[in-house]
């Protein structure tokens, strides 16, 4: 019996010196070469569908960035946040999804902290941006995210910054959601990889603690999963169909047409309302913000990721939302609408350095400090003039 403890023992510690080993391996080249990132940072959610964690801490690493992402105690891209909004801060939320949480630049140079900075040196006053930007968000969210965590940080201004994708996003959020209201998270599974293929039965809580703290079960899982895909013709989880309403998110951008359609404008219309009555119900001003997509804003840009999406090389796509939606607000509440994308075609038909990643498609920190900068003049009239 000892002897069989003995060699059970060794077989134990020769296992776990092996995986040891095999972790540190897949470590080192994970360190060197692969693509790093945030799911250790984000998580489902009833309320919000996924959210950022609290607290966390995470590296973003693609072919086109390398940056640090940390996340506050109220789960935003922001510096750690006091609720009691201090004496003489003229405070802004700046709502908004990917685009605004910027992963592909540092925190420094998000729109939202440029727009901080900008602001302060115009006008002297003490002025505080909030980045409340989720990956993914859109309005249908953003007025839970207002109702729940802005309001109580006593805005002075709140500025929502619609996303093309932000029509799409609410079609197939409103389908998502269950007779009690609440998200069935299909668009964040396969958004996040849906890790629950390796591990059966096991809750995909540990599932992602594992993948935040793992390389090798990241390996393992991604592996098992694209066998078990591949056994079964099932697709990647993260592939559209081009030109679906219900699953593509660049649907608006691809012609007038597709801008138009009454089922891109139904729950997203209704969102939009919801957001104003919110506010103004609140005495909180706000205005909307919608900017182009890199194919919308000069023939140039996203020239490698606009490929592979199913979009034409050297072409400017209409931005036909962006029109729209200005004439929307006007006839549904009067909220104010600023439309970007005249300054952004205007910037990129001079600028030599690209406004959006040319593969990923987001903005680079130009495309952050051209949004800003956009906006300063704007939103200086909220401080200066009280509007």
């Amino acid at each position: 019996m000892k002897k069989l403890l003995i060699i059970t023992g060794f077989s134990l510690l020769a296992v776990v010196l092996t995986l040891g080993s095999v972790e540190i391996i897949f470590r080192v080249e994970a360190n060197l070469n692969k693509v790093i990132e945030t799911r250790g940072c984000r998580r489902q959610s009833e309320r919000y569908h996924h959210e950022l964690t609290p607290g966390t801490t995470c590296r973003s690493r693609y072919p086109e960035w390398d940056t640090t992402f940390k996340v506050n105690n109220l789960g935003f891209r922001d510096e750690p946040m006091i609720i009691k909004k201090p004496e003489g801060v003229f405070r802004i939320l700046m709502l908004g999804d990917s685009f605004m949480e910027g992963e592909g630049v540092e925190l420094e140079q998000t729109a939202a902290q440029v727009l901080e900075t900008g602001l302060a040196e115009m006008t002297g006053k003490s002025v505080e941006v909030v980045n409340m930007g989720v990956m993914s968000y859109s309005p249908i969210i953003y007025r839970r995210v207002l109702e729940d965590k802005g309001l109580p940080l006593e805005p002075d201004l709140v500025v929502v910054a619609v996303d093309m994708s932000d029509f799409q996003n609410d079609y197939s959020y409103a389908k998502d959601l269950d007779e009690n209201g609440n998200f069935r998270n299909i668009l964040f599974q396969q958004k996040m990889g849906q890790p629950h293929v390796a591990l059966p039965g096991i809750g995909a809580g540990v599932k992602f603690w594992l993948r935040k703290h793992f390389v090798l079960y990241n390996e393992l899982a991604d592996r098992t999963k694209q066998i078990v895909r591949k056994m079964k013709h099932i697709p990647e989880p993260t592939v559209f169909k081009v030109n679906d309403p219900l699953s593509d998110p660049h649907f608006v951008t691809r012609s007038e047409d597709n801008a138009l359609r009454p089922e891109m404008w139904q729950q997203f219309g209704v969102s939009m309302v919801l957001i104003d009555r919110l506010l103004k119900q609140a005495n909180i001003p706000w205005l909307a913000v919608i900017y182009p997509y890199s194919h919308q804003a000069a023939a140039n840009e996203w020239e490698r990721g606009r490929l592979r999406n199913g979009f034409e090389a050297g072409k400017v796509y209409p931005a036909t939302a962006a029109e729209v939606l200005v004439e929307f607000g006007r006839e549904n509440g009067g909220f104010k609408v600023v439309n970007l994308v005249p300054a952004f075609r205007f910037v990129a038909e001079k600028n030599e350095e690209p406004l959006y990643y040319p593969d990923d498609g987001h903005f680079t920190v130009t495309g952050h400090r051209v949004f800003a900068e956009a906006l300063e003049e704007v939103v200086d009239d909220y401080l200066t003039h009280d509007r």
